[in-house]
This record gives C-alpha cells, structure tokens and sequence, in this order.
C-alpha cells in the first residue's frame, strides 16, 4: 500500500468541502472519477446532523491506483470514521455527529424500515405508511388533506468494524459505491412507578433518568456510572434524595410531594429489592445496532407525609414546618436557640413523637409572641384533628406573650397550644415550665388557658408556673391588668384575668401567680 496518509486526508478535505458547497458536491465527486477514484464510501447521518447540520452526507473517494496489490490481484482499504480524531489534521475543525436523545452506535451497510405485523412503524411503535414518494406519513393520517409525517424506526445489520473490515478490491469490480448509515439508539432510560404504602395501584413518576449508553461503557469513560440510580438514604435528620456522579454532576430521585421515600424495588411484585444502587440492566446488540432491554423500571414505596429523624435541636429547626412528620430520636436541648415560630403560630397537621419504646425531653424550648395575628399562640398555634403528638416531655419550657396590641378579637392564647381541635391524638405528653403574659390588649372573643385550650386529653402538667410582667416606663411598670395579683386560674386551666381600660403603672415589675 502506498500514500495511503495522504489519500486519507485528501478525502477528508473533499468531505468537508462537500458538505460546505451543498449541491457543488456533486461536480466534485464527478472529477475525483474522471481521476480514477472508483472507490466512493457515503457516509448518511440518518437523521442525525453532521456539523449540527441535517440532511448531509460525507463521501470518501480512493483511488485503487494508489494502493499496492496483493498475490490475488487484489487491494484492501480500511476506512476511517467520519468522526475520527486522525482527520483532524487534514486542517479541519473535526466533524461531529449527533442526534438529540439519542447515541450513534455505528456504522451499517445495510438499514431496512422497522415493521410489525407487515406494517412501518415509528420508533415509538405508531404504524405508518409509505407515500408513492418515498416519504412516510402516519397511518392514521394518510387519508387526509394533510397527512402528517413521520420518520421510520430502522433495523440495521451488516456492522463495519473499522478496525478489522476492509474494502476488498480488484479491477474487475469497476466503479464501486458503498453507503453506510449511522445507527442511532435511543438513551436508555430508568423509569420510575411509586405507590404509597399500602395501596395496589402503581403510578408511573414524571421524571425519567436518561443516558447515552456507548458513552457510559466506553472503556476509561469519565461518566462510567451514569448508567447507575442510588437509593435515597437518610442523612443529618432528613431523607437525602441526591448523589453526586464520578462527573460531579448531580443525581436525582425523584420526589413525590407530601410523601417520604420508604424503599424500591426492580419489579412490581416487590420481590427484588433494591438496597443501594441499581446498575441498568440493559445491553447493546452492537451488530445490529440495537438496544435489548433498554427501559428499567424501578417501583418504589412511599410513605405518607415528609418524614424525619430528629436528634437534634437544629435538626427540628431546620425541617419546621406545619405538616413535617417528626420521630424524636434523642433528647433536644433548645438553650440559646429559638423554637419554631411556624409551629407557635401556625396549624399543625403533622406528627411529632419519640421513637417507638421512648419518651425523649424537649429541654429550654422557649416561643416568644410578639403581636401575631395566628388566631392561636403557644408552643403550638392550632393543633388540627388530624394532629398527633405523642411521648415527649417538654421540660423548662417557655411561652412568652410579650406584645399583643390592637385589641385583636377571637385570639386564644396558651402554653402547650393556642387550640387542640377535637380528634387531634395527643397521649404521653408532659409539660413543665413557665407562661408568661406582658403588654397583652386583647379583644372580644379571647381566651386564655395555663395549659391548653381545647382537649386538653393527653397532657399532663408537671408544673407550670404563670407570671405577669410589666413593661418598664421611666421608674414604673406598665401593665394592661386591673390588678395583676388578682388573676387567677381554675380547675381547668383557664386563666381569668380582668383588663384595665387604660394602662395601669406599678412599682412591681412582675407578678408570680399562685396555682393553688
């Protein structure tokens, strides 16, 4: 074989040429023949752009005279991809290959339109027909005006391996004209089902974890594990949805609201469970150019509710929310952080307890009130019906209504919770610390408790103190009571207290109530 480098990347700079002059091509290739290049190798993109451009071809032309024959009279060519990095150095900028969604798996000499039961389908399975023209439309489509068109799966076969396949030529064959077709495979996907503990019924999740699989296996691949889903695990009090790739990019579960990951399986029978990860199963049909097994389903049970695990004092501060489902794992220390203002003032509907067996201590949480428009203020605001807080002592507690001015109406306000609506599952709480009452001006419609407004089932007060206190005003103490040594609190809890229609000053500057 000789000037086999030079032939290469003459042929390479006729490609790009071909594809930059358009249809001029044509005449090129006609004076490459009238020089004796019989050999002519089209590359078609089938459907993928060469270049980010569609609908064009790449031809390489050899010159048999350029080859050395072998005992047989023969010469033997090997081809060099397109896409190939060596072509670089004929002073192009390299051609690319793409296709969206899809990977290129290779080169085909022969490509026939996919067919089920003797009729054309897309890749998507939708049947087709075949136009007097050539073109496809879809088969529920032909017989209108405007038939919509469409674009045939294919079945490809006859592989090229670059490596070890060679054009075989002898000068009998005369002009010789090869077309190889670029076999394209969609990305392989994870699909995702879910259903929520208990139900039958499997509902198939938005997200789809997609990937380029040739890339992903390719040998030394800086992606080699993207063709992996990791599991949510529970991290620092919360479930951790996701995972950071050998790339750094970042994996995600996907996530159904109002639920909590509880575990997944590789079959809907949940008989395969999966406990980490999960590699794609799926395998690629090289010399075929064709995807076995390329959708993995994986079906995942979840939870009701957002779950956490809470060890911590911040842990709780960080996941507060109304509606957040709370297992207690350890005692909680809140000296010198601030408790929840979302759980102060808003509706609670979630669950907060201690693990099954335990009852943990919620120590030095203290709620500060300060002019909240909530209709109900305490550690809790309004614990809804379908509230459950169970097994928990909240010890040295401390609820402070430090401002509630403007005469606001139909306020309650209370240590444990503002309301506990009727239904709600409280068992196993106690409580001990302090309730204090300072510039508070409430309207009509108010009511005041030690403990709990509401049912007050379930809590038990292990001594919670009350102390009215004044807001200082030169050497006096403003408060909003008549007479703050007058107020007391009954059987029930309810605290009576007479308001002053104006300011009152005193000498003291606060009132420790005695509960009898």
């Amino acid at each position: 074989m000789k000037k086999t480098l030079k032939l290469v990347l003459i042929v390479c700079m006729l490609a790009i040429t071909a594809i930059l002059g358009g249809c001029a091509s044509l005449t090129q290739v006609e004076e490459y023949q009238q020089k004796g290049y019989k050999i002519m190798v089209t590359y078609d993109g089938n459907g993928g752009s060469f270049l980010d451009r569609t609908g064009v071809t790449i031809v390489d032309m050899f010159n048999p005279d350029h080859y050395q024959k072998d005992v047989n009279g023969e010469i033997h060519i090997k081809l060099t991809e397109p896409t190939d990095e060596s072509r670089e150095t004929s002073g192009s900028e390299g051609v690319s290959l793409t296709m969206p969604n899809n990977f290129f798996a290779g080169w085909y000499k022969t490509r026939t339109v996919k067919e089920v039961n003797g009729v054309p389908v897309d890749k998507a399975g939708k049947e087709l027909k075949k136009l007097d023209n050539g073109t496809y439309v879809y088969l529920d489509t032909a017989d209108t005006d405007k038939p919509v068109t469409a674009t045939p799966a294919y079945e490809y076969s006859d592989y090229w391996d670059f490596e070890n396949d060679t054009i075989d030529y002898s000068s009998d064959d005369g002009i010789v004209k090869i077309t190889l077709y670029a076999g394209w495979v969609e990305y392989y996907e994870f699909n995702y089902f879910y259903k929520i503990e208990g139900e039958s019924t499997w509902t198939k999740m938005d997200k789809t974890t997609a990937f380029d699989y040739k890339t992903t296996n390719a040998t030394g691949s800086v992606t080699h594990d993207k063709d992996t889903i990791w599991m949510p695990r529970w991290e620092d009090g919360a479930v951790n949805y996701e995972h950071r790739y050998s790339n750094s990019e970042i994996y995600s579960f996907p996530v159904v609201a109002g639920t909590t990951f509880k575990e997944a399986y590789e079959d809907e029978n949940c008989s395969v469970k999966i406990t980490d990860s999960l590699v794609h199963k799926g395998t690629l049909d090289i010399e075929k150019g064709k995807a076995v097994d390329r959708i993995q389903n994986v079906y995942v049970v979840l939870e009701k509710g957002t779950k956490y695990r809470i060890e911590t004092a911040d842990q709780l501060i960080s996941y507060a929310s109304v509606d957040g489902i709370y297992e207690i794992k350890n005692d909680l220390d809140f000296t010198d952080k601030k408790w929840p203002s979302i759980f102060s003032v808003g509706t609670f509907t979630g669950k907060i307890f201690s693990t099954t067996g335990n009852t943990f201590k919620i120590k030095n949480a203290t709620a500060t009130i300060s002019n909240e428009m909530a209709s109900a203020c305490g550690l809790f605001g309004t614990v809804s019906a379908t509230a459950e807080i169970k097994n928990l002592t909240f010890e040295n507690a401390t609820v402070d209504l430090t401002y509630v001015g403007q005469r606001q109406r139909n306020r309650k306000y209370a240590m444990f919770a503002g309301n506990i609506a009727e239904g709600a599952k409280i068992e196993g709480v106690t409580l001990d610390g302090t309730f204090k009452i300072g510039a508070i001006t409430p309207g009509d419609g108010y009511a005041i408790s030690l403990i709990v407004n509401g049912n007050k089932t379930g809590i038990t007060n292990n001594g919670v103190a009350l102390q009215l206190y004044g807001v200082k005003r030169g050497e006096k103490y403003q408060y909003s009571v008549a007479d703050p040594s007058t107020v007391t609190v009954e059987e029930d809890g309810v605290i009576n207290i007479t308001f002053a229609s104006s300011t009152v000053l005193l000498d003291q500057d606060k009132f420790d109530i005695n509960i009898g």
